[in-house]
């Protein structure tokens, strides 16, 4: 013996049809579970549940520890808002163990490979990402869908497809599971259909944390310690519990977060993040974004307003490294202090502290 206990982690191989849900099963045999998965559309994931990077939520073990080791979107930062908060908020709700972005190539923000990039709107995102998926503000849902596979199944030659709505991954967990003999899935079907307004193309999270509006290109989030929206907000009054959102920004994510373990509305410091849709130079358009172009990044300052249920007082513009630009005028109306964010640059961040 080498005297060496860890967790084993598996293949991240994919191939097609019977031979993934193969690969996957033998995956069992260590402890977690890994993936690997890019976006290379031309258009936000928001647009459908499931599209693109979360399709991997179906990949998911029962009994097993599950990550994506390789995660990116490649549209070069025209919606990099979504990318980040949409893994974090969905990995929570899935119940995943760990995310690792794929690739910080350079600080130059310079294209890795097909177009794939981290720009300093992804980073800026890292500190809520960390609260919603690490710290738990966004809490596992229910398991509503368990595709229950038997041997009969796994090596034969049936085509591999999906029985349910990719839908079903905004509601609440889904995994795979082997039996011995053919088995009925397990399906929720009931609940999914309380939680999903097809008309208004709206699915609300099992939990009532996440509220998903693919026609609108938007998603709310609504935790105790962690509120706000990102996606395509411009116009758009987005009401949560302790936080209103108010901007003209055309893609961006704009998020409050307790900085300790209490509710929002009782925290003795807040940190927002605003950041909007960030472009390499040299990149005229969307459809030209996979060829990279070249540093540095452009940042879209975000403007609007914000108003936080809170018995904080001050507010404070923050720069990327965290450090304090200067103080924002802000008013109290009532239980709420109210400031606008007037897009200054250097400006990713605002602090509420007494």
């Amino acid at each position: 013996s080498w005297g060496l206990k860890c967790p084993i982690i598996t293949s991240n191989w994919k191939g097609t049809g019977q031979t993934t849900r193969l690969v996957l099963q033998a995956s069992c045999l260590g402890e977690i579970v890994d993936r690997h998965s890019y976006f290379r559309g031309r258009e936000p994931m928001l647009g459908a549940v499931g599209r693109g990077i979360l399709m991997r939520a179906f990949d998911q073990q029962a009994g097993r520890a599950f990550c994506i080791s390789e995660w990116n979107s490649s549209v070069d930062g025209l919606y990099a808002p979504e990318t980040v908060p949409l893994m974090a908020s969905v990995a929570a709700l899935e119940g995943w163990d760990a995310l690792f972005q794929f690739c910080a190539s350079a600080a130059t923000w310079e294209v890795y490979q097909q177009g794939l990039t981290i720009t300093p709107g992804h980073y800026a995102l890292y500190p809520l990402a960390a609260m919603i998926f690490r710290r738990g503000d966004i809490r596992p849902g229910i398991l509503v869908y368990e595709r229950r596979r038997s041997p009969g199944y796994q090596f034969s030659f049936q085509k591999e497809q999906l029985k349910v709505p990719p839908e079903v991954i905004a509601v609440g967990r889904v995994q795979n599971a082997y039996v011995k003999a053919p088995t009925g899935d397990l399906f929720r079907q009931g609940l999914v259909g309380r939680c999903w307004d097809r008309e208004e193309g709206v699915v609300r999270a099992s939990t009532g944390q996440l509220e998903w509006h693919y026609k609108g290109l938007w998603m709310r989030l609504n935790s105790e310690r962690t509120q706000g929206a990102f996606g395509a907000l411009a116009g758009k009054t987005v009401q949560c519990d302790d936080v209103t959102v108010e901007t003209t920004n055309p893609f961006c994510a704009i998020l409050v977060t307790a900085m300790e373990k209490k509710p929002i509305r009782r925290a003795g410091r807040l940190l927002v993040a605003a950041v909007g849709r960030s472009q390499n130079m040299g990149v005229p358009g969307a459809q030209d974004s996979a060829r990279g172009g070249r540093p540095p990044c452009l940042m879209e300052p975000v403007t609007g307003k914000l108003s936080i249920r809170t018995p904080l007082g001050k507010v404070y513009a923050l720069d990327a490294m965290g450090y304090r630009i200067g103080e924002v005028a802000a008013e109290r109306d009532g239980e709420r202090l109210v400031f606008r964010m007037e897009g200054k640059p250097q400006v990713l961040y605002y602090e509420l502290a007494e």
